[in-house]
C-alpha cells in the first residue's frame, strides 16, 4: 500500500511539473477566472412556467443545502450560487418556512448567496409604470438586507434604458449581460465591458459575458447535454452528479487546463488584455432553467490545489463585478445611447396577445385618473397584481422550444397557453377594475350620459354606444351644463360597401344589422373630467360644417396625400397603409434565413436575392367614400399573398391635421413558412429620423443607441415624432409594439442611417423565430394607427395615450344604482 501510495504521489508530482511547463507560457497573461455559479431563469421554453417556477423553488432550497454541506470536513469547499433575478426569490420566500428564511439570510450576509436586482430576463415592452414595479419586486426589507449591486439579463440581446435608470435609482451599480449571440449578439467583442452613460449623466458598468451557458466549454471539450432538451419530468434522462463532468482526477484536471488555456488565448488574440476575467457557469442536463451543479466547488478546489492557472474563483456577481471595475474600470470605453435588442421581433410573433397586454396598460392607467379620487390600497394592490402579470408576460421565455418546430403539439400549446393568459388575465380584470371606478364615482351623480376623458390631454372626438344600449327613441342628446344639442349618427352594418362579410356577419342577428352603433361628436372634454349628457327624442343638426382638407386619392380613390390650412406641409405623403411582407421561398426557409443573417459573403448575398421576396398589397377595388360634418372617411378592401382578405379604413378629421387608420386582415395560415407583415406610412419630412420611445425614456435610433445594437426594429411604447423644430407629425401605433424606420433591411445588420427614414413602417406580424416564440397565427387581426400634427411644444407621451385611448361612456338610468350592488359589486 505504502508504495502505490509513492507511486501516486510521484505520478501526479510528475504531472504538476508538465502542468507548469504549459503555464509557463509567457503568453497567457490572465491570471484569474471568475466563476458564478447561477441557473438560468426561463420561465417556460423547457417545461411549462408553473413547473419552473416549482422547480425554482426546490433549486434554492439546493443551493441552501449545498452552502451548508461545503462547510462541513476538514476542507471547506465554499460553494456559493447567484439567483439570477428576484422573482425566483419572491416565490420561494413566501413559501419558506421561518427557519429556512434565516438560512438564506445568512448565506446572503456571509456572501454565500447573491440575489440580483432584476425579477427575470425581460423583452423591451415594459412601459414606465411597469418598470417601477420591476424595481420593487421584493419587498422593502428584503430588498435593504440583500442590498443587489448587479442587474443581471441573459439571453437577451438588449436592455432598455429605462431598466438601467430604474436599476441606478436602486443603488444599482453594474448590468451582467449574458447575451445568446443565436439571431442577433452582443455589439462588441465578448468578453469586454464598458461604461453606460445615461441621460442624466449617470454611468453603470456594463460586463459583455460570454454567452451564459459557455462556463462549462471552458473546461469540457465535450457537452454532456445531448440530443432535445428534455423536461424536468423526463425519467429516460440523466440529471448529471458530481463527477459526471469537471473531473477532479489529476489527469482530467491537466486536460480541463489545457482546454481552458487554448480558449483564454484565444481571448487574448481577439484583444483581450486584462489580469482578470469572469464568466457564469450553469448546469448541462438542460443548460437552462437547470439546479445548481453541486460538483463544481469540488473541481474549483482541486484545480487551485494542484497550483494550475489562472487561478479559479468561485465568486458572486457582485465580487466579479468589483474585481472588474477595480482592475480594468479605468480603461474602458464609455457609450451612451439605447441598447435595442435583437430578439424585439420575436413578439410580434402573437400580435393578438400583444394588443390584449397593451390595451390592459392603457385601461389601468385610465382606473388611476385622478379624477376617481384616491385609490384604496385594495385597489393600489390590484393593480400591482396586473402589472406584475404584465411584466412576467413580457418576461423573455414566450414559449416551448419546440414552438416552430411542432407547433399544435401539446407542449407548445399548454406553454403559450400559461403564457399568454398573463395577458388576457391582465386585460379583462382592467377593464373590470376601470369600470367599478367610474360606476361607483357616477353613482351618486344622476341620470345621464357620463363621458369620461381619463387622459392628462383634452379630448375631441367621436364618441360611440352599441344601439342596444339605447332605452327609447333617442335622436340627439342634451350637454346637462350648456345645454348644447349633440347630434348622434347611426353607423349601420349592413353590406352597402360590399365588406360585411369581412365583418363575420354570421354571428349578428338582424336586429344588430339594423341598428348598429349610434356615434356622436363631443369636443373639448378637459384632461381627467367628464361631462354628463342626457338622452333626447329631438332630431338635431350639427351646427358644425367644417372644411374638409384637401385630399389627393390614387386611381383607386384612396388617399395619398392629406393637406391642412394652417400647416406648410402635408400630414403624410405617399403609402398610408399598404401592407408590404417578406417571406423566403423554397425549401428550408428558416435555414436559409439563419444563412443570412448578417452575413455579407457571396452566398449570402445570392441567398438574399434570390429566396428573399417581398410582397406589396393592392387595392381590391375603388375605396369607399363617406363623409359628416367632422370628418371624412374612405374604406377599401385589399389583396394580399399572405392574407385571405384585409380592409382599411382611413378617417380624416375636418377640424385638426388628424388621420385614423383601422386595419382588419384575415391573415393566413402560412404553415412552418416564416414571415414578416408591415404597415407603411409615408411622412412629408424628409431625411428626418423620428423619437421613439421605450419604457418612458426617449431616443433617435440610429443616433442615440449603442452602436451594434439592434436598427432593423425598435421597441417602442405607443408613439414616433417626427419633428423638424417647429412642426411635428406624430404617429400613434395602439396595438402593435415593433416599428421599423426606412425601408427594410431584413438581417442586414447595417449601422448607417437609412436614405429615407421619413417611410415610417409598423411591424404587424413577425414570426421569422426559429424557436421559442409562436411559429404559425392566422386569423383576424386588427390595428390601429394615428397620425398626428403639432405644432409648438407638447408631450408626446401624453398626446399619444390621449389619441388611443377610448372615452369612457358609464350610463345611469333614472333610479340609479341600488346601495348593496354600490357596495358588494362596484366598489373595488
Amino acid at each position: 500500500m505504502k508504495l502505490k501510495y509513492i507511486i501516486s504521489v510521484l505520478l501526479a508530482t510528475c504531472l504538476c511539473v508538465n502542468l507548469k511547463a504549459d503555464n509557463g507560457e509567457p503568453g497567457l497573461k490572465i491570471k484569474r477566472l471568475h466563476i458564478v455559479p447561477i441557473t438560468h431563469l426561463d420561465y417556460g421554453y423547457v417545461d411549462l412556467p408553473s413547473v419552473s417556477m416549482d422547480l425554482f423553488n426546490r433549486y434554492i432550497e439546493i443551493a441552501l443545502d449545498a452552502i451548508a454541506q461545503s462547510k462541513i470536513g476538514k476542507e471547506a469547499m465554499n460553494y456559493c450560487w447567484t439567483v439570477e433575478g428576484t422573482h425566483a426569490v419572491y416565490e420561494w420566500w413566501n413559501q419558506a418556512t421561518k427557519g429556512r428564511q434565516k438560512e438564506f439570510l445568512r448565506a446572503v450576509d456571509n456572501g454565500y448567496m447573491e440575489v440580483t436586482a432584476v425579477p427575470f430576463n425581460q423583452s423591451p415592452f415594459l412601459n414606465a409604470d411597469e418598470w417601477k414595479v420591476m424595481g420593487n419586486w421584493l419587498p422593502k426589507e428584503l430588498w435593504d438586507r440583500f442590498e443587489p449591486k448587479v442587474a443581471m439579463q441573459n439571453d437577451v440581446n438588449g436592455f432598455p434604458r429605462a431598466g438601467a435608470l430604474t436599476m441606478l435609482n436602486k443603488g444599482v451599480r453594474y448590468l451582467w449581460m449574458g447575451i445568446n449571440a443565436d439571431s442577433g449578439g452582443a455589439p462588441f467583442e465578448r468578453p469586454s465591458g464598458f461604461w453606460w452613460e445615461m441621460p442624466d449623466g449617470r454611468k453603470m458598468l456594463v460586463w459583455l459575458n460570454v454567452s451564459y451557458a459557455q462556463g462549462y466549454d471552458y473546461f469540457e471539450v465535450v457537452r454532456w447535454r445531448k440530443g432535445d432538451l428534455p423536461f424536468a419530468s423526463d425519467t429516460r434522462y440523466q440529471v448529471p452528479a458530481t463527477g459526471d463532468f469537471l473531473k477532479t482526477d489529476s489527469a482530467s484536471l491537466i486536460k480541463s487546463n489545457k482546454h481552458c488555456i487554448s480558449k483564454l488565448l484565444k481571448f487574448q488574440e481577439d484583444g483581450y488584455t486584462h489580469e482578470d476575467i469572469a464568466m457564469t457557469f450553469v448546469n448541462n442536463w438542460r443548460i437552462d432553467s437547470d439546479p445548481p451543479f453541486l460538483g463544481l466547488s469540488k473541481f474549483v478546489n482541486a484545480w487551485n490545489a494542484m497550483g494550475l492557472k489562472p487561478e479559479l474563483v468561485l465568486t458572486s456577481s457582485k465580487k466579479a463585478m468589483e474585481v472588474i471595475e477595480k482592475s480594468v474600470g479605468n480603461s474602458l470605453p464609455t457609450y451612451k445611447g439605447e441598447f435595442v435588442d435583437w430578439w424585439a421581433n420575436g413578439n410580434a410573433s402573437a400580435p393578438r396577445e400583444l394588443a390584449a397586454s397593451r390595451m390592459a396598460k392603457r385601461d389601468i392607467a385610465s382606473a388611476r385618473s385622478p379624477l376617481w379620487g384616491k385609490m384604496s390600497e385594495q385597489v393600489k394592490n390590484k393593480i400591482d397584481i396586473m402589472l406584475r402579470d404584465l411584466c412576467m408576460f413580457e418576461e423573455h421565455t414566450w414559449g416551448a422550444a419546440q414552438s416552430v418546430t411542432a407547433p399544435w403539439s401539446l407542449n407548445t400549446q399548454s406553454q403559450f397557453n400559461e403564457k399568454s393568459s398573463y395577458a388576457w388575465r391582465s386585460m379583462g380584470q382592467a377593464s373590470w377594475l376601470l369600470s367599478q371606478r367610474a360606476r361607483l364615482y357616477f353613482s351618486d351623480k344622476g341620470e345621464g350620459v357620463f363621458i369620461t376623458n381619463p387622459t392628462d390631454e383634452p379630448f375631441t372626438g367621436w364618441v360611440s354606444v352599441p344601439a342596444a344600449t339605447l332605452r327609447g327613441n333617442y335622436n340627439s342628446l342634451t350637454n346637462s351644463n350648456s345645454q348644447e344639442k349633440i347630434p348622434m349618427f347611426l353607423e349601420e352594418i349592413d353590406d352597402s360597401d360590399g365588406t360585411v362579410k369581412y365583418r363575420n356577419a354570421s354571428t349578428l342577428s338582424a336586429n344588430e344589422r339594423r341598428k348598429g352603433l349610434f356615434k356622436f361628436w363631443v369636443k373639448g372634454i378637459p384632461a381627467n373630467s367628464y361631462v354628463k349628457l342626457t338622452w333626447s327624442e329631438e332630431k338635431v343638426e350639427s351646427s358644425v360644417i367644417s372644411k374638409p382638407p384637401q385630399i389627393v386619392t390614387d386611381h383607386q380613390g384612396w388617399p395619398v396625400l392629406a393637406a391642412w390650412e394652417g400647416i406648410e406641409r402635408p400630414l403624410f405623403d405617399g403609402a398610408m397603409g399598404e401592407l408590404v411582407s417578406y417571406s423566403v421561398n423554397g425549401p428550408s426557409p428558416r435555414s436559409v434565413m439563419r444563412s443570412i443573417d448578417g452575413n455579407n459573403s457571396a452566398r449570402s448575398q445570392e441567398l438574399r436575392r434570390t429566396r428573399l421576396e417581398e410582397h406589396v398589397s393592392v387595392s381590391d377595388g375603388m375605396a369607399a367614400k363617406a363623409e359628416t360634418p367632422y370628418s371624412v372617411v374612405y374604406i377599401q378592401k385589399m389583396k394580399h399573398p399572405g392574407i385571405e382578405w384585409g380592409i382599411r379604413k382611413l378617417e380624416l378629421y375636418k377640424g385638426e391635421p388628424r388621420a385614423r387608420l383601422s386595419l382588419k386582415i384575415h391573415r393566413l395560415s402560412m404553415g412552418e413558412m416564416p414571415g414578416i407583415i408591415y404597415a407603411g406610412f409615408g411622412l412629408p419630412i424628409k431625411g428626418i429620423l423620428p423619437e421613439l420611445s421605450n419604457g418612458g425614456i426617449p431616443f433617435t435610433p440610429f443616433i442615440d443607441q449603442i452602436p451594434g445594437t439592434c436598427n432593423e426594429y425598435f421597441a417602442i411604447d405607443n408613439y414616433a415624432k417626427y419633428s423638424n423644430g417647429k412642426d411635428a407629425w406624430l404617429i400613434n401605433s395602439r396595438d402593435a409594439a415593433l416599428s421599423t424606420i426606412g425601408t427594410p433591411r431584413i438581417r442586414e445588420r447595417k449601422q448607417e442611417v437609412p436614405v429615407d427614414p421619413e417611410r415610417y413602417m409598423v411591424m404587424l406580424f413577425n414570426n421569422m423565430w426559429y424557436t421559442n416564440f409562436v411559429g404559425d397565427q392566422s386569423g383576424i387581426m386588427e390595428f390601429q394607427i394615428d397620425i398626428i400634427y403639432r405644432k409648438g411644444d407638447f408631450s408626446p407621451e401624453r398626446v399619444a395615450r390621449s389619441l388611443e385611448t377610448e372615452p369612457l361612456v358609464t350610463v345611469t338610468g333614472e333610479n340609479g344604482y341600488d346601495p348593496i350592488y354600490v357596495k358588494r359589486l362596484f366598489t373595488p
